[in-house]
């Protein structure tokens, strides 16, 4: 039976909060990664989203992004936003539909991909992202 694998970057980022006008600001100190997730938002570079949508990832969103910087009054505008619409609770895990390239959430925060997907875009070189199988290692080792 295949699982999803959970997909997180190998890069340290800072947690981000979204302003009301709808632009993030991080609320820890750090550089940005090229791949930022957490509850209610996941923040990709260009590149990855470039090929999610050549890949043509199913029930997925993607839209320009800013990112605010109030120490130097600036807007980074080199990411874009990854909405993913398709959720998934831990006692789902072992009867997800994960034909194709998919992408799914785990409340609303946790990125999890396809197994094919997860093999494109290793074979893709996005060597900053790590996979994990299931929810073995994390989340109370379910799977």
């Amino acid at each position: 039976m295949a699982l999803p694998f959970y997909v997180h970057c190998c890069v340290a980022a800072p947690r981000l909060v979204e302003l009301s006008d709808g632009r993030f600001q991080a609320v820890e100190r750090g550089a940005l990664a090229p791949f930022m997730s957490g509850y209610r938002y996941v923040l990709v570079d260009r590149q990855l989203a470039d090929f999610l949508r050549a890949v043509g990832v199913e029930r997925i969103g993607l839209e320009p992004a800013a990112l605010w910087s109030p120490s130097t009054q600036v807007d980074h505008r080199s990411y874009e936003r990854l909405t993913i619409n398709q959720w998934f609770s831990a006692d789902q895990v072992n009867d997800l539909n994960l034909y194709g390239d998919r992408l799914l959430t785990l409340g609303d925060e946790f990125v999890f991909a396809s197994p094919s997907l997860k093999e494109k875009l290793e074979k893709a070189g996005f060597v900053y992202l790590q996979f994990t199988e299931g929810l073995r290692g994390w989340a109370g080792d379910v799977a």
